[in-house]
């Protein structure tokens, strides 16, 4: 069923939204191939939102309805080690709210310490981007339909981004979400690196120049 929208408008995440992001993130990734981080539960993901939020270079925009509610996002940061450094801080608690989901897969484990593990995509056999401006993941609920919404809002926050000083945006994209890598080439990133992640996933570092296509935005 399709919900009827008769306004949008975009503003920043706030603390409270913490829960209405975390579904959005467990709805939209266990249909991306390849994904990870909806296995984790719902439960994690809110812990992971709740810390990300508090932290200050965190850049996460919302598209909202007449009611207030979450009908899409992009989150990412404008420094990229912060986010981790605040996700370190917080392992114990993040940790905790995986149990749920541990208990129903054990074997998880193995993932989630390979993903702890990863090297910075700066290193020969790294494949997560460490530092510097980052988009870390981009949603849009399945059941709004409004033409090029999401792509409007992924553009807006790009604009943010480079309207606070940033000259480029990097993310990871999985070779088998071919989708959305078509998109992010279509909206100006190019691909900067290629490699096999330890699980034998093909994933590509993208970049937006954002001084190139700042006509664009």
């Amino acid at each position: 069923m399709t919900d009827c929208i008769n306004t949008v408008k975009y503003r920043l995440a706030k603390r409270n939204d913490a829960g209405q992001l975390a579904r959005l993130h467990w709805e939209a990734s266990k249909i991306q191939p390849s994904s990870f981080m909806f296995k984790l539960g719902k439960c994690f993901l809110k812990k992971y939102y709740d810390c990300i939020l508090d932290e200050y270079n965190s850049i996460i925009l919302c598209a909202v309805d007449q009611n207030e509610s979450v009908i899409g996002f992009v989150s990412g940061s404008l420094d990229n080690s912060e986010r981790i450094k605040t996700l370190h801080r917080n392992k114990f608690a993040l940790f905790i709210s995986t149990i749920p989901q541990i208990a129903k897969n054990p074997f998880i484990v193995k993932d989630i310490l390979s993903r702890y593990m990863s090297q910075s995509a700066n290193k020969e056999n790294g494949y997560v981007v460490f530092e510097g401006p980052h988009e870390d993941f981009w949603a849009w609920r399945a059941d709004v339909k409004l033409g090029n919404g999401a792509i409007l809002l992924h553009l807006t926050w790009l604009k943010i981004m480079r309207s606070l000083g940033v000259d480029f945006v990097r993310g990871e994209v999985d070779i088998d979400n071919k989708t959305i890598l078509r998109i992010h080439k279509f909206l100006g990133a190019r691909i900067i690196k290629e490699y096999i992640t330890p699980d034998s996933r093909q994933r590509k570092i993208i970049e937006y120049n954002l001084a190139e296509i700042e006509d664009q935005l």
